[in-house]
């Protein structure tokens, strides 16, 4: 359900190859995940910006181009947040393409933010949060929005140790990527996961690495450019890990506490019938690796 990616440090040496590499993985990752599509950035002056876009196939394309598009019809498939789109001036790009779970609509597109007026958290999250209703949300009827705030309320700035004062509460299952300053005024980007979904490759001509939670999907693109893909990482399960978004380098690691009393489902063989495609919602699991988790009661529901 729904797919991330990320890539910091992103320079003006870079920039125009990182943007190309997302939105050709963006294209990849809305494959069964076309609910939605939203990013968000930091500009130079470290001000978090993105857009959202409730119909993947019009993402960064001019909408007013469209015939009898007026401001009524955009609104309901189009929106940004910060006080400017400055693509020309990102330092790291966190992004989403949405399989919905609840009401489709561009307030339930990722990513979510802690404030509309000035934000100063953006997040992404792949998965469910079942008990959300116990947690504040402002803007939307997603589970996942409850994240940004839990950010701010926690203040996970601190460090992201932080991050298990309300992971242990959350029922469920969650990938996230983030974007926030730290207490020191640090532009960091932050990714935690109670499983191994997220992986990444580190490109050696943009000099970055790029996240996903397919990895093979960064390859694959990587590969579609002519560009090199190398040291293949994936997250553990239950940890968390910040990096310097000007430089991507990882700055701190962290095990997180993750809820212990999640019901768990054992599946049958009967139950298999209907889900051949849901391996794809698993991230980086194999075939064969996604069937042993489902029938020995790997799936929270």
């Amino acid at each position: 359900m729904c797919k991330v990616m990320a890539i910091p440090a992103i320079n003006d040496a870079n920039r125009s190859d990182c943007w190309v590499f997302a939105q050709l993985l963006a294209e990849l990752i809305s494959q069964g995940n076309d609910d939605g599509l939203g990013y968000a950035s930091f500009d130079k002056a470290g001000n978090i910006f993105g857009e959202k876009w409730l119909i993947n196939k019009t993402a960064f394309k001019d909408l007013n181009q469209i015939k009898k598009m007026n401001s009524e019809k955009m609104a309901r498939i189009y929106t940004y947040f910060g006080d400017k789109v400055l693509k020309d001036e990102s330092q790291a790009i966190i992004l989403h393409t949405r399989a919905a779970t609840c009401g489709k609509g561009i307030e339930n597109t990722h990513p979510f933010i802690n404030d509309d007026d000035k934000p100063d958290v953006a997040i992404i999250h792949n998965g469910m949060i079942y008990n959300h209703d116990i947690f504040p949300r402002k803007y939307s009827t997603c589970d996942s929005e409850v994240i940004a705030h839990l950010y701010e309320t926690n203040k996970v700035g601190h460090s992201i140790s932080k991050l298990s004062e309300f992971t242990e509460k959350m029922e469920g299952w969650f990938t996230v990527l983030a974007l926030l300053k730290d207490d020191g005024g640090k532009m960091v980007m932050d990714a935690f996961s109670d499983s191994s979904r997220l992986g990444s490759y580190f490109i050696k001509e943009l000099n970055t690495r790029v996240y996903s939670t397919y990895a093979d999907d960064v390859a694959k693109v990587a590969k579609a450019l002519g560009l090199t893909p190398v040291d293949m990482e994936q997250i553990k399960p239950d940890t968390a890990f910040r990096l310097d978004v000007l430089t991507g380098e990882q700055i701190e690691f962290s095990e997180i506490k993750t809820s212990a009393n999640v019901p768990v489902t054992v599946y049958s063989e009967a139950d298999w019938e209907g889900w051949a495609n849901i391996s794809t919602m698993e991230g980086n699991m194999s075939d064969d690796a996604f069937r042993q988790r489902f029938f020995s009661g790997g799936f929270r529901r």
